[in-house]
Order: C-alpha cells, then structure tokens, then sequence
C-alpha cells in the first residue's frame, strides 16, 4: 500500500513515552550603541521532540519506518498525549450532556475563535492546546484565557497567530489537536544501532508552506 501523507501519529501505533511541543521564536538582533536590539522576524513556528520506547524489536523497526518514511519533505499529523483532552475534561468527561470531539468555528481573527458550542458546560482553560483543521491544513493553537460558552457560542483567545487560510466553517478541535510537521532539518534523529531496544527519538518543525 503506498503512503499517504500526511502520516498521522495518532494512529501510527508506536508506543510514545514523551512528545513535548514548544514555540519557536523567528528573531534577528542587531548591535547598537544603545544595546543589543531584537527584532520578531515572523510568527512563531511549533517544535515538537518526540520520544519512543518500544517494547518489542517491532515496535523499534515501525518507529524507525516511521521517522525515515518523512525523509525527504514527508509530513506527519503530531499530537502529545499529554494534553490530547482539555483540562477541564479529562477523558471527555463533563458534567452532564456529551462532550464534543470538535466544534464548527463561525468567526476568527488572528487570535481569536468563535465556535458554536451546544454544551453550557464546555471549559476551556489557560494552556489547552485546540486545533483548526480546513482543506487538508492543521494548525495547533495554544488558549491563552479561560473561557466557557455564552448562550451557544465559545470565543477563545488564542496563540500563535492564526493563519489567513482558515476561515468561518473550520472545524475546531478539542481532543487530540494536531500539528502538521516536518523533520527538524536542525536535528539528526537517533533511531539507534539496531542491536539495542534503546529508545528512538527525533525532533519535528510545523510545516508553514
């Protein structure tokens, strides 16, 4: 069967131990009598390091299958089980109703999201990662303010900026948010000597093109 990009971690099988995402700042300095002066060059862009830790010489050779399959440009969908459910709702769990997987966005700005949200009881919290999804793109945003519905509508102010491309009738993700990425062309992966069940890791960068 040939691949299909982009791979998705989520059902890729491997047994993850650690995926820590980070933002990575686009700056330029320059020196001037007066000090050092920073200047933001660009948006901020996700890294992700990931960690996995095979429990059988199988689970090694499908992780290093994996990494090698993005060799050459490939993309990956990179979600962190360690926030794949708002804080607020671990599990899914809520109050009462059901909790949804995703929401259908009405509005954006660049850092803000309006969403319909049928569920009063819905919390989202400082630190939740959520995710746009339109068209074949994903973008992963960082909630920047607690927030809960008003009526039928959730509003979340939202970092990194949200790219242009996503509009009214995105869909706004709530469990398991992912990240479109490439290998960090910055990083060598380790995916071991083939004679050790050591764990295999390697560095992502969200995919801006």
């Amino acid at each position: 069967m040939a691949l299909t990009y982009p791979l998705d971690l989520r059902s890729s099988g491997l047994v993850l131990r650690r995926v820590t995402f980070s933002l990575a700042r686009s700056v330029a300095t320059a020196k001037l009598p007066t000090g050092l002066q920073v200047i933001e060059t660009g948006t901020p862009v996700w890294r992700a390091g990931i960690e996995v830790r095979p429990e059988r010489e199988y689970g090694r050779r499908r992780a290093v299958a994996f990494v090698e399959a993005l060799m050459g440009a490939g993309t990956a969908l990179i979600y962190t089980p360690a926030q794949c459910w708002p804080a607020a709702h671990p599990g899914g769990q809520i109050v009462s109703g059901t909790f949804a997987d995703t929401l259908t966005v009405a509005s954006l700005t660049a850092t803000t999201i309006v969403a319909g949200a049928p569920n009063a009881n819905l919390r989202l919290r400082v630190g939740d990662l959520i995710g746009l999804e339109q068209a074949n793109r994903y973008g992963l945003f960082r909630v920047m303010a607690d927030a809960q519905p008003q009526g039928l509508s959730l509003t979340l102010s939202v970092l990194p900026r949200i790219p242009s491309f996503f509009t009214g009738g995105a869909t706004l993700r709530l469990h398991q948010p992912v990240c479109e990425m490439i290998l960090d062309p910055s990083d060598e992966p380790d995916t071991g000597d083939g004679l050790t069940m050591a764990p295999v890791t390697f560095r992502m960068l969200q995919k801006v093109a």
